[in-house]
């Protein structure tokens, strides 16, 4: 996320404006809302209509129950659940916005409790990550972000501070502890996949465990 300043410009509403003096946009003292782009809302109903729609595609013959073997089954419930996972923590986050204001910036979080904090308590990292409270923004790189890029590079990445840069090692421990959950979410994620490994090899994984009995 690179660190840049705008002119500064008049809204064409009139609105009161809060004077910047160091050469970025000025801020209305109103604020600007910056709330998740379309694509990112409909991202997490994509992912549960592909848990929908994948008992379709992964069995053969729908309606013939005798061409429905258990490990067809099994299959499409080990691929189902990561995609539940992750699109109950991202269906939250697209019911964040984020305020800028002249002098501080406001989080509407996903059950709309309103969180109130200064630029100077935000964090962020290359990768476009932000922390702003206790919650992480995906806000975005160049032109990839769960937030529309031309409102965030143009109200909310001139104000962030170089001091508070931080490495990606400590951005992830901040996200950790966000309440939204999505980086919880990829242990579960990674456990369902070896499960779903050790299932399709049970007969191999059962001869390993035996010979192990057995030297011991």
């Amino acid at each position: 996320m690179a660190i840049r300043q705008q002119k500064q410009t008049i809204p064409e509403d009139n609105e009161s404006l809060i004077e910047s003096d160091n050469g970025m946009e000025s801020v209305p003292t109103t604020g600007i809302w910056i709330e998740a782009s379309r694509a990112a809302k409909w991202l997490p109903y994509v992912l549960i209509l592909m848990v929908v729609l994948l008992p379709v595609f992964a069995l053969p013959v729908v309606w013939d129950e005798d061409a429905i073997s258990h490990d067809m089954m099994m299959m499409s419930i080990f691929l189902a659940l990561p995609l539940l996972l992750i699109a109950r923590p991202m269906l939250k986050m697209t019911k964040m916005r984020l305020g800028i204001f002249p002098s501080h910036i406001e989080l509407i979080d996903f059950s709309g409790q309103r969180h109130r904090t200064t630029f100077e308590d935000v964090y962020w990292n290359r990768q476009g990550a932000c922390k702003v409270g206790d919650f992480v923004l995906p806000l975005g790189a160049d032109k990839h972000g769960f937030f529309p890029q031309n409102e965030v590079q143009r109200w909310f990445v001139p104000r962030l501070l170089s001091e508070n840069k931080v490495g990606d090692w400590t951005m992830m421990k901040y996200q950790w502890r966000s309440p939204e959950g999505l980086m919880n979410s990829f242990p579960l994620v990674i456990a369902v996949f070896c499960a779903m490994a050790i299932y399709l090899e049970r007969d191999a994984v059962l001869e390993w465990v035996q010979a192990l009995i057995a030297m011991v």
